[in-house]
C-alpha cells in the first residue's frame, strides 16, 4: 500500500532532519540552529488519516520550514525532555511544512492527521 510506504519515508526524513540538527548542536556547544537554512530539508508526499473527515488525505508535499519558537516559559526545555502536548502545543497545526522550534531544536511534521499504521498525529512524533 502506498500510504504505508509514505509513513516509512516520513519517519526516515524526520530522523534525518533531527540528526542534522543534532550534528549542528554538537558542533556549536549545544546550541540549536536559529533556522534550518543550512540543512538539507527533505520534501515529502505524505498520506495520513483525517479523523474528522474519516478518510485518507495527502499533502501534495511537505516542504519549507515554519519557525515556531517555544513560549517563554518553555524556553529552557530540552528537545528530548519536553512532555507531549503541554510544551509542544506551539508545534501543533496542519501547515504542510516542517515546523521548527529554534529555542529547543525540535523538528516536527506540520500535519495534524495521523500516520496510517499507528494512528498517531504526525505533529506529535
Amino acid at each position: 500500500m502506498r500510504a504505508l510506504g509514505s509513513d516509512v519515508e516520513a519517519f526516515r526524513a524526520l530522523e534525518d532532519l533531527r540528526g542534522q540538527v543534532a550534528e549542528y548542536r554538537k558542533a556549536s556547544d549545544g546550541r540549536p540552529p536559529a533556522d534550518l537554512s543550512s540543512m538539507k530539508v527533505p520534501e515529502l508526499k505524505l498520506y495520513c488519516f483525517d479523523k474528522e473527515k474519516r478518510g485518507m488525505h495527502r499533502h501534495g508535499r511537505i516542504s519549507g520550514v515554519e519557525l515556531r519558537p517555544s513560549p517563554e516559559n518553555f524556553s529552557a526545555a530540552s528537545s528530548t525532555g519536553m512532555p507531549r502536548g503541554q510544551a509542544r502545543s506551539h508545534l501543533d497545526g496542519d501547515s504542510g511544512k516542517w515546523l521548527y522550534d529554534p529555542v529547543t531544536g525540535l523538528v516536527v511534521i506540520g500535519c495534524t492527521g495521523t500516520d496510517t499504521k499507528h494512528g498517531h498525529p504526525w505533529n506529535e512524533y
